[in-house]
């Protein structure tokens, strides 16, 4: 509580301070506060000498104020003040131990030097880079404070004060990564041993693991062989249920084994090698029923339009009969009309006749969808034409000018209706079409 309360109490005392020199400045043309800090300036540097450094860091921090934001018209006079007064404060932190505030100074007054056209003496320069380094090395940070002081060699090499803390500097550094480069290889030779430790560790209990495992496997096969040894055979029933299957299986090789001795005493009577090798046998076989299938297919076919020949040839006489009938029945009522209109009676013309035509739709479509197709040889181009059978058996294919590329042979399905009705006898006739066909 009580340094909360100093802390309170010094913050105090610095915004009071600043308003007070604030106020002062506000009554001060930009001479005036050029005079006021340069006789600041020269009474901190007596307080220096002096030895009263509190006082000093007063006095040079009010000087600062003054002239920190003349107008730009005097920024030769402002400069000039601003950069000795910066570094004189900055060995001020230094001597009172705020080495942070010591460092802020003298970066205030490097940057004001690093401008060119400010035109600052390579002194000042120096100085600047030397007293920050000191701070940095306060600070321990001994890199940058190596910058700093190599800045200032450079600037001033005749300062016999800059090169010994160089030289010291940098003989720290090197001890320093000598130290760092012996705790490093200690480091690593100390990682290396716990990683082998934990691999070891690691190693030692995946043993174990794979001891366990193989133990309850072990476990587990003595309690299954136990209950074998005590129980019925395992798949005891399910062997009893394939014992029919087997049997027939045998019954089924015993007899392609006597197929296969038959067909081997007809091969040898017609000469042919005989075949005692199963699996070879079974393939001779299976090509065997496939062309016996291949046959009875053709045969199916040849018998199916020997059928449907001999319906048709059924349904045309079935067809001549009626056409018979029907001009039976013609002439008797034409007959009969013209013995009415002997006796004078007449008789009044149909109004509506019809034909039925399905047959000879039929026939007609099969003429037109039996064709074949050639290639003729005698064009430079290859052109597909449409032929008779009659005029491709005794034309160009005999001749051997063409080469058959493809042949309908039959209409395998032709089913619809087909009709013709005269409604009036002045109006023309209604042909009625409807067939469905599969070549």
């Amino acid at each position: 509580m009580a340094g909360s309360f100093d802390e309170y109490q010094r913050d105090k005392r610095e915004r009071e301070w600043r308003e007070r020199v604030k106020r002062q400045k506000e009554t001060m043309g930009n001479a005036e506060r050029v005079q006021k800090a340069s006789d600041w300036k020269r009474i901190g540097n007596e307080k220096i000498k002096a030895g009263n450094f509190w006082e000093a860091r007063d006095y040079y921090r009010e000087a600062i104020m003054f002239v920190e934001d003349l107008v730009d018209a005097r920024r030769r006079e402002r400069n000039e003040l601003l950069v000795p007064l910066f570094c004189n404060l900055a060995r001020v932190h230094l001597q009172l131990h705020e080495n942070k505030l010591a460092e802020e100074a003298a970066a205030k007054a490097l940057d004001i030097a690093a401008v060119p056209s400010n035109k600052v003496h390579a002194s000042f320069y120096a100085k600047a880079h030397f007293r920050r380094g000191l701070a940095r090395c306060e600070l321990g940070r001994l890199e940058e404070a190596c910058e700093d002081f190599a800045a200032a060699q450079k600037l001033q090499p005749e300062s016999q004060e800059v090169t010994c803390h160089l030289t010291k500097l940098r003989e720290q550094l090197a001890e320093g990564d000598q130290r760092r480069c012996t705790q490093g290889d200690e480091q690593k030779e100390h990682d290396e041993q716990r990683r082998k430790l934990v691999e070891k560790e690691k190693q030692a209990l995946q043993l174990r693991l794979e001891r366990r495992a193989r133990a309850e496997q072990r476990q587990q096969m003595q309690e299954v062989f136990h209950k074998l040894a005590e129980g019925d055979m395992l798949y005891e029933e399910r062997e009893r249920e394939m014992e029919p299957v087997r049997m027939k299986e045998q019954e089924t090789r015993k007899t392609l084994d006597l197929e296969r001795n038959l067909l081997n005493i007809i091969d040898e009577s017609k000469g042919l090698p005989a075949t005692e090798d199963f699996d070879e046998f079974m393939t001779h076989k299976e090509r065997r029923c496939k062309e016996q299938h291949g046959e009875l297919e053709q045969k199916k076919r040849i018998l199916d339009k020997k059928k449907r020949e001999q319906e048709w040839k059924e349904e045309d006489e079935w067809k001549g009969h009626r056409d018979k009938h029907r001009e039976r029945l013609e002439a008797e009522r034409l007959a009969a009309e013209s013995g009415g209109a002997c006796a004078g009676s007449v008789v009044p013309p149909a109004s509506s006749r019809s034909a039925e035509v399905s047959r000879w739709c039929e026939q007609r479509m099969r003429e037109l969808l039996l064709f074949a197709s050639v290639e003729r040889e005698l064009l430079d181009l290859h052109c597909i034409s449409t032929v008779g059978f009659k005029e491709l058996v005794g034309g160009e294919a005999a001749t051997g000018r063409a080469t058959v590329k493809a042949m309908v042979t039959d209409v395998a399905k032709l089913t619809g209706e087909a009709a013709v009705f005269k409604l009036n006898v002045t109006k023309p006739a209604l042909h009625y079409f409807d067939y469905f066909l599969k070549l």
